[in-house]
């Protein structure tokens, strides 16, 4: 006994007053400009039956990014994973792109969620090296969690890795990331480094011949 109704205006000028008993209102407020949103909460008590009842949320106050990562950032021993290989092309093209298959395990004793809030997401990742260790490109693909990973539990990611545009002998080096917080093997964690070929990209095929024009 649901309606779905898609507001366009900057008010509820669509529901008429005293005509609601409930209204709720959840991350939302503020995502709309704050100049906005005062008009909404107005709208909440004009829309809203007497002993009606509305329930929504504001924030207090702007955090800082500072005070954002000490939220969300994991505890010291959060940050352990153990990654295996499930897929790996046998070569790629230069510049050429691919999708590798890993398992994630959760080796810390803290659960990794899915979603964080403000953008300091996990997810797996990779650099590549050159065949002796050394960095050729600091960071390349990005794969979510496929879920929350309770401690001990492991999931399937995949994850799409870009080649270097030189031919030669890498190591596909994965990890995890904290995004705007740090990499696991910065706090320890064990990178999985895959050899890998990169052969050089197929030349182009040229555009066929126009037809000639026939005689007359």
């Amino acid at each position: 006994r649901c309606e779905f109704v898609v507001n366009q205006h900057p008010d509820l000028r669509q529901f008429e007053s005293a005509s609601l008993d409930f209204v709720h209102s959840c991350l939302v407020l503020q995502h709309i400009p704050p100049d906005v949103s005062p008009r909404y909460i107005a709208e909440f008590l004009r829309i809203l039956r007497p002993g009606g009842l509305a329930v929504f949320q504001v924030p207090a106050r702007v955090l800082s990014d500072a005070e954002i990562d000490a939220r969300l950032t994991l505890p010291p021993d959060g940050y352990r994973a153990r990654l295996a290989v499930e897929s790996l092309p046998a070569t790629m093209a230069a510049g050429s792109r691919a999708v590798v298959g890993l398992r994630v395990t959760n080796d810390s004793a803290t659960t990794w969620l899915l979603d964080i809030p403000g953008g300091r997401h996990i997810c797996v990742a990779n650099h590549w090296l050159d065949e002796h260790g050394a960095t050729v490109i600091a960071d390349d693909g990005r794969a979510r969690l496929p879920h929350d990973l309770e401690p001990g539990q492991s999931g399937l990611a995949q994850l799409e890795v870009t080649a270097p545009t030189s031919p030669g002998r890498y190591l596909l080096d994965v990890d995890l990331v904290q995004e705007r917080i740090c990499w696991f093997a910065q706090r320890g964690s064990q990178t999985l480094r895959l050899p890998l070929v990169v052969a050089p990209a197929p030349a182009a095929t040229p555009p066929p011949e126009p037809a000639p024009a026939p005689s007359r």
